[in-house]
């Protein structure tokens, strides 16, 4: 017998005591549209009724208008995950099988209870922001979604259809997400996708054989930002992509995804005065043409921009309550993202670190946060890490992080960020070093279209070689390359490359974290880790560095990295897989150029370059 239609199920709840099997929902009232008849929010495979029950909650009673064998599993596994790991923008919901009575059959039917969200979709909320020209408040929401994204990610919950009418603001100013038809948690990874999402909010890939993933979320996240942060910078851009044609999405369409290079908007984009616009943007229509399993993570993406991290924590609602609203009436206005943050890091009167006066922040990560200072003693501009420890410090830690660090504070190279001095400031290590204000190589591929020219690339790489030479020779191994390793400084002729952070491998070993990723972290991160990091840690030496670097380059030149991580865990794939040869991922490398990076990322050691000096000459003469 065929599925119940929408119409059907909207009859029946004419009469809720005939319509529902539970007395809670038979007492309650369904609202109303003008011609008296229930009023229906329509959505792919659903329809939700506002109900309210006798004490005047308010519940959402969402009915399905598509027959799925698997919806009662999948929901019991999202219900059994969230139990013990709810992120705040999601709401309560229960599923119950049979309901909701059919008129059509009189069989009964599944449904979804949730609490009910008050508020606009997103999309309305812009709307009226924009034309309102408040960018305060865009950019807040800005900020707002990176902290749903980020609540996302650590509770390990993929929502799956990340679009604007799935985005509810509440009226205390908070983003809610709805609809859970699509979403994984770890239990269901590698399932069959019901949901195949809105376009142009979903990567252009996905399709009916895309599985679930954790990962699903990184294109329509990163897509979002973009929107909600181009918006802040230039509200008048909603008149032109979606008030005047009368387009009912967030400025993107298909055809920018499909044509990029006829793309009125990713003009404007690239023209936006917020130069993160400029750089995100860039790297959405790289992952748009991409595989869908590359995306990048947002909150790498944004940890990358000096000044733009965002801590969830600090960021408050859309809304102030009244109190606060008279309060800052006679006070300057909304400050933006980096002021929320604070210039100065927490406790830093206790830190005593007497010599700096500290200016900025400039990042956070896995390792704590960065900040531009300056060195009273002669003015020098630096960067100073401030790292930690969690625990309390031994003084076996303290004299092994000096003695440890000794051979990189020695280091002295013009393609080499130089760490100027470490140390601890009660239960916190520090590390000054050398300030590099021309971003990395990650940003510059943005720049330059998601992948470097062959003649940008070269030099880059053979001063990366020059500065991991000199490293090896002084038996200092980085152990953790990554394309944001590389910084960038700015010349007459052309960005110099300086590889920072050779203290990370160290720190992170003092404090008790590896330097490998963990399973919770984004697919990018495996990509630089040779396989004899996993298979014997002590075999983390020099070679090890020249795969990364050549996995980096691989990268840089093809837009592409060098593994394949879709088809299955990422731990599995580095001890199992082979990497891509060059020429399979971009056919317009040269030949002798690909042999080079193609030896370079050979698994066995034996068969690659035994020194960076012996890879650079390799390089060189492949031109």
């Amino acid at each position: 017998m065929p599925w119940p239609l929408a119409s059907h199920f909207q009859a029946i709840l004419q009469n809720p005591r005939a319509a529902f099997r539970d007395p809670e929902l038979r007492s309650c009232s369904v609202e109303r549209d003008a011609q008296g008849q229930p009023r229906p929010w329509s959505g792919s495979f659903a329809v939700v009724y506002k109900g309210t029950d006798p004490t005047g909650a308010p519940r959402a009673i969402r009915v399905f208008t598509t027959e799925s064998p698997q919806r009662r599993e999948r929901y019991d596994r999202i219900s059994e995950h969230l139990k013990a790991r709810k992120p705040d923008c999601l709401v309560n919901f229960e599923y119950r099988e049979a309901a909701i009575r059919s008129p059509n059959d009189g069989q009964w039917y599944p449904l979804v209870l949730m609490d009910w969200v008050e508020g606009p979709t997103l999309f309305d909320w812009l709307r009226g922001k924009c034309l309102e020209k408040d960018k305060g408040r865009l950019e807040k929401a800005a900020t707002l979604w990176l902290s749903v994204v980020d609540q996302l990610l650590d509770a390990e919950v993929s929502h799956g259809d990340l679009q604007h009418s799935n985005v509810l603001v509440t009226p205390a100013g908070h983003l809610k997400l709805v609809d859970y038809d699509g979403m994984c948690v770890p239990a269901l990874a590698g399932q069959r996708n019901l949901e195949l999402g809105v376009p142009p909010y979903q990567h252009p890939q996905r399709g009916r054989d895309t599985l679930l993933s954790l990962k699903l979320d990184r294109f329509s996240a990163l897509l979002i930002c973009v929107a909600l942060r181009a918006l802040a910078a230039d509200p008048s851009l909603w008149g032109k992509y979606v008030e005047a044609p009368n387009y009912d999405k967030v400025l993107f369409r298909v055809e920018d995804f499909r044509e990029p290079d006829d793309s009125p908007l990713r003009r404007d984009l690239r023209r936006s005065p917020d130069r993160q616009v400029r750089d995100l943007s860039e790297r959405l229509f790289v992952a748009a043409r991409g595989h869908l399993g590359d995306v990048p993570c947002l909150r790498e993406l944004a940890a990358e921009h000096n000044g733009r991290a965002v801590v969830p924590s600090a960021v408050g609602p859309l809304v102030e309550s009244p109190k606060a609203a008279d309060a800052k009436a006679a006070a300057k206005p909304l400050s933006r993202t980096v002021s929320a943050l604070g210039t100065r890091p927490p406790g830093l009167s206790a830190l005593k670190i007497a010599d700096y006066e500290f200016r900025e922040l400039l990042g956070k990560g896995a390792l704590g946060a960065v900040y531009k200072a300056v060195r009273k003693r002669d003015s020098q501009p630096v960067a100073v890490q401030i790292v930690p420890a969690g625990a309390a410090v031994t003084a076996y830690q303290r004299s092994r992080l000096v003695r440890e660090l000794a051979p990189v504070l020695r280091l002295r190279h013009p393609n080499i960020v130089a760490l100027l001095e470490s140390g601890w400031t009660e239960n916190t290590a520090y590390l000054v070093m050398e300030n590099c204000e021309g971003g990395n190589l990650g940003q510059l591929m943005s720049h330059r279209g998601g992948k470097l020219p062959l003649a940008e690339a070269r030099p880059l790489m053979s001063q990366c070689l020059d500065a991991l030479q000199h490293a090896h020779l002084r038996h200092v191994v980085h152990g953790n390359l990554k394309p944001r390793s590389i910084l960038l400084a700015p010349s007459p002729r052309g960005p110099i490359a300086k590889i920072a952070d050779f203290w990370r491998t160290v720190v992170s070993d003092l404090l008790g974290a590896s330097t490998i990723s963990n399973s919770h972290s984004p697919i990018e991160d495996y990509q630089w880790v040779a396989r004899e990091r996993l298979t014997a840690a002590h075999q983390c030496r020099p070679l090890s560095d020249l795969w990364s670097l050549a996995a980096i380059f691989y990268y840089a030149l093809t837009g592409r990295f060098p593994r394949d991580f879709r088809a299955g865990n990422p731990i599995e794939t580095i001890l199992t897989a082979e990497h891509v040869p060059m020429r399979g991922a971009d056919g317009a490398v040269p030949p002798a150029v690909a042999d080079v990076i193609d030896r370079a990322l050979q698994t066995n050691p034996n068969h690659r370059f035994r020194t960076a000096s012996e890879m650079k000459l390799a390089w060189e003469l492949a031109f």
